[in-house]
This record gives C-alpha cells, structure tokens and sequence, in this order.
C-alpha cells in the first residue's frame, strides 16, 4: 500500500512540476529539460531511499540523511547550471514519508530569467 500511495504521489509532483515548468518558463527549452532530468534524478533518489527502508533493516536517520545529502547536491548543481543561463530556479522543498517519517525534498521549478 505504502508504494502504491507513494507511487501516485510522485506522478501528481512529477505533472505538476512538469506543467509549473513549461508554463512559468519562457527560458531556455534546454535548461527546462535539463532540469525536467534533475527532478526525476531527485525522485529516483527517494524511490532508492524508500526501497532501502522497505527491504533492509537499516538505519533510518542515515537513509535520510544520505537523501538530502544528495538530492541537496544534485539540486545545487542544476541552479548553477540554470543561473549560468540565465534562468532562475529556485528549490521548491515537498513532504515525502520514509519509513514512518516526513522529510523534506527540493525538486526544482523555474521562477524566471
């Protein structure tokens, strides 16, 4: 059930930011798509994160902690990619539950440029 829930979830971020994307844009199409990349990089890193909590025994503050370490850092780089555009993008932090908890997650949408 859980991945089922979190599984529609991640399709509704996926759309929304997705559409947020194309329509708050009128940027760079490459830097859009570049950053379409990064925020299913950023999905991919919490799908991983909730299947380690789902198949191990593991210690949960450091799968967390491991997933903000590195969507924090994929996140940043794609911002710096984008502002070396000309395009601004800020981080736009979602609620995602991993193992019983609430943690916060920083796909990107586009502000302007």
């Amino acid at each position: 059930m859980k991945k089922v829930t979190f599984f529609i979830i991640l399709v509704v971020f996926t759309l929304m930011f997705g559409l947020l994307s194309c329509v708050s844009a009128d940027g760079d199409s490459k830097t859009i798509e570049m950053m379409d990349k990064t925020d299913a990089k950023i999905y991919a890193e919490i799908e991983k994160a909730v299947g380690k909590v789902d198949k191990e025994n593991a210690d949960l503050d450091k799968i967390i902690e491991a997933l903000i370490e590195k969507t924090e850092k994929i996140a940043d780089k794609m911002v710096e990619k984008a502002a070396k555009d000309g395009v601004l993008v800020e981080k736009t932090y979602i609620e995602v539950e991993i193992g019983g908890r609430i943690v916060l997650v920083d796909p990107l949408r586009v502000v302007g440029n």
